[in-house]
């Protein structure tokens, strides 16, 4: 009887909320907002939950360190909150390859960036459902126009955007491949 109502009640979801969103990109200041928002939108479904409210203030310019995770299970621990809520941090760390063989080859051929994503989603006790590194590699950036003045690898933010959505396509289809791990609710009936 109490595994049914456990059952039920992941299957009750309702609401998620995003409690970290660290970016880090040393490409230009491009804001990856839209990628990020396409982001919420896969996990959302991947989760069957009706909203995903974002409390962050947006991306910020930060890497996650050692204590990142612990600092995450804190903040949902300090909630008090029901079991019918979801709490998302999300990473991202988008960058070039240090070496670019092509270079020694073309004079200014284009690169792949590499978008490192880590997400955890956890319950309101803390505990991780959901949670993956993607570490993705071969999504085409434009060469360096240096005509035109541009010392960023983009030269528009659509060309960012282009390169985002690539990226973007592998993030989904690898959440699609993650399981829900079973929810633990320790609180007595």
């Amino acid at each position: 009887m109490v595994a049914i109502i456990a059952c039920k009640s992941a299957v009750a979801q309702n609401k998620a909320i995003v409690l970290q969103d660290l970016w880090y990109n040393d490409l230009g200041n491009y804001n990856p907002r839209p990628f990020l928002d396409d982001v919420l939108i896969a996990l959302e479904d991947k989760l069957s939950v009706k909203v995903i409210l974002d409390k962050t203030s947006g991306p910020v310019a930060l890497r996650p360190d050692s204590n990142w995770e612990a600092r995450i299970r804190q903040q949902i621990l300090q909630q008090k909150s029901s079991d019918d809520k979801y709490y998302i941090a999300l990473s991202s760390e988008l960058k070039f390859p240090a070496i670019n063989v092509g270079k020694l080859l073309f004079k200014n051929p284009p690169r792949t960036s590499k978008l490192i994503f880590t997400f955890h989603v956890y319950n309101g006790n803390g505990a991780e459902v959901l949670g993956d590194t993607i570490v993705n590699r071969g999504c085409i950036s434009r060469a360096i126009a240096p005509e035109q003045n541009n010392d960023s690898f983009y030269g528009s933010y659509q060309s960012f955007l282009d390169d985002m959505q690539c990226h973007l396509k592998v993030i989904k289809e690898q959440l699609q491949l993650k399981k829900l791990k079973p929810k633990l609710y320790l609180k007595a009936k």
